[in-house]
């Protein structure tokens, strides 16, 4: 049966003038490892001692008020630390008791001992540790070469694979449809220079655990062949694209954010289960397939097999879908998953997540300071769908809810059938070619 659909009028596009901002995060990358435990707030002229001049600049451009930087000064610093970790990560989280980690483990991929270990709360999921660990920079050839070939088939990808046309392109590689030669499979095929790999021992780790993790509510890792300097990995193909060109266009029923809901925790309950953090839950790392399927992409490298968003990604990073405890730079937990699910659902009620429309320092603030965002349009939502949300962004993370207990609240009950996703498709495929024509 057809469903009519609302559609969504055209936000005005985040236009913000940042110029100023993205010149200082060029000189932060430089200024990087200045201590930040020194840097002091004298209440007397309401300014902070020692801070240096780049971040004066951040602050400024991030239009945060001199009221509230006198009546939050360490919540302005503890935003400083997650902004400093965002803008040039220097760690790479693991998960102590991951087998897929604890396998080939070596002393090349050992902490130094001079890093702190962090103990990321427990949860009901899993009472694994987090640590922090210092990512090595510019492992060796030889060194990578070595540990690639202990996951990656060394024969060549078309021998296995047909290599189509090309789906999309980013910096770091080209994602091709491909057909197996053998079965008749459609995949997607990322095709990677590894020459231009910072990160190359992540990638190795991303790997291993993406080969241990099956779940009909994640894009499926299939296969990964290195040859040379190209390293192809081999994913699903999920055909209807991602979730975020349909809240751009289309005002979804409650009954259909239950059901994209109600999947998105299907895969995070898998990966808490297995003691795995996702970190970046939003709309554009959720794919839709016309069959009515919904997967979670983004997962470690398989962010790098999605087709890129390079805007999106290169001036919001994943800032606005940040946890309250991330923000503020505190250990974190699976729970982080939830909050980001949470916002997620406020983008298929608004089109966009909160703060959308503020400069990322500011955006690092007010999440850490306010806790829980503003709803849109609150008063015109379900007292199910309303209380669903109050237990994803609650700012406790001990009082809020794990996605094993979403699961069962009333709001993910009222999913309708996977089946409109469908229609819902077709109508941003035909709004899209509607709006070219005019």
């Amino acid at each position: 049966m057809s469903t009519e659909l609302s559609f969504r009028k055209a936000k005005q596009q985040n236009t913000l003038e940042r110029p100023a901002e993205d010149d200082s995060l060029m000189l932060l990358k430089d200024q990087a490892n200045f201590e930040l435990s020194k840097v002091t707030f004298n209440k007397e002229k309401k300014e902070f001692i020692g801070l240096p001049t780049v971040w004066g600049q951040i602050l400024k451009n991030s239009k945060i008020t001199d009221e509230e930087i006198q009546d939050n000064p360490e919540m302005v610093l503890n935003s400083m630390r997650a902004y400093l970790k965002l803008v040039k990560p220097k760690y790479l989280i693991i998960e102590a008791s991951h087998p897929a980690l604890d396998e080939g483990r070596d002393n090349n991929l050992e902490a130094e001992d001079s890093v702190d270990s962090i103990e990321c709360e427990s949860t009901d999921e899993s009472d694994g540790h987090f640590r922090f660990r210092p990512l090595r920079v510019g492992m060796g050839d030889g060194e990578f070469n070595s540990k690639i070939r202990k996951v990656a088939n060394t024969g060549s990808v078309v021998d296995k694979y047909e290599i189509q046309q090309e789906l999309g392109k980013g910096a770091s590689g080209r994602v091709h449809k491909a057909r197996c030669r053998t079965t008749n499979q459609v995949v997607a095929i990322k095709i990677m220079d590894l020459t231009h790999q910072p990160k190359k021992d992540m990638l190795i780790t991303e790997i291993k655990i993406m080969q241990s993790c099956k779940h009909e509510n994640l894009v499926n890792f299939l296969d990964c062949f290195i040859q040379g300097n190209e390293l192809s990995l081999v994913m699903e193909l999920l055909d209807g694209g991602d979730l975020t060109a349909v809240v751009n266009t289309v005002i979804l029923k409650e009954s259909q954010m239950a059901a994209i809901s109600g999947e998105c925790l299907k895969g995070l309950e898998y990966l808490h289960k297995n003691n795995i953090i996702h970190r970046d839950i939003k709309s554009d790392n959720v794919l839709l397939g016309r069959a009515g399927s919904v997967k979670l992409t983004d997962f470690g490298f398989c962010a790098q097999l999605s087709i890129e968003r390079r805007e999106r990604i290169t001036r919001c990073g994943t800032t606005y879908w940040m946890a309250p405890e991330v923000a503020a730079c505190k250990s974190y937990s699976v729970k982080v998953d939830v909050w980001s699910l949470g916002i997620m659902v406020i983008e298929m009620i608004d089109g966009q997540p909160p703060y959308m429309d503020v400069p990322q320092f500011r955006a690092f603030f007010l999440i850490a300071q306010k806790g829980k965002p503003d709803i849109p349009n609150e008063q015109n939502l379900s007292s199910e769908l309303k209380d669903f949300l109050n237990k994803c962004l609650e700012p406790n993370v001990d009082k809020r809810a794990s996605a094993s207990k979403l699961l069962a609240h009333p709001f993910i009950k009222t999913a309708e059938p996977l089946t409109f996703i469908s229609e819902v498709l077709e109508a941003v495929r035909q709004h899209k070619e509607k709006k070219l024509v005019y």
